[in-house]
């Protein structure tokens, strides 16, 4: 009886792995794409977006894996992400001549569906979405 006992025990735990989700927890991200959005004609796939409040939440010490690792565990799968780390001078490209200025971060996410709840990750709803100022070199990550 033991022995059935043990049996029907390992043979659930060596099933339970099977009957996951058929989404998978974003484990790492993948490898970014460069854009250049700063000519203004850069076109957004359709979909739900979602910006990271970098004023709002105190956005210091922003790390970009650590926030796709918080929305992991906190079940948002966006479908893609574009983002581009603030600076305190932009540099165009071609050019050797950086201009003081302050370039704004942007994290920003596309969804297939509305995300209720993501607001209380630091994210907003946005409708029209944008990299911002001195967006040459915008990372773009596809799931």
């Amino acid at each position: 009886m033991k022995r059935l006992a043990f049996l029907v025990t390992l043979a659930i735990a060596l099933l339970m792995p099977s009957c996951k989700s058929g989404k998978s927890a974003i484990q790492s991200l993948p490898q970014p794409v460069a854009e250049d959005h700063s000519g203004g004609d850069y076109v957004f796939p359709e979909g739900f977006y979602y910006a990271f409040d970098f004023e709002g939440s105190q956005g210091n010490g922003f790390e970009l894996e650590e926030a796709v690792k918080a929305l992991s565990i906190n079940k948002f799968r966006p479908v893609e992400l574009w983002y581009k780390p603030g600076s305190s001078s932009c540099v165009p490209p071609g050019s050797d001549m950086a201009m003081t200025v302050m370039v704004e971060p942007v994290l920003l996410l596309r969804f297939t569906k509305k995300q209720a709840g993501i607001e209380r990750l630091g994210y907003q709803a946005v409708e029209q979405p944008s990299a911002g100022s001195c967006a040459y070199v915008v990372r773009r990550y596809r799931f």
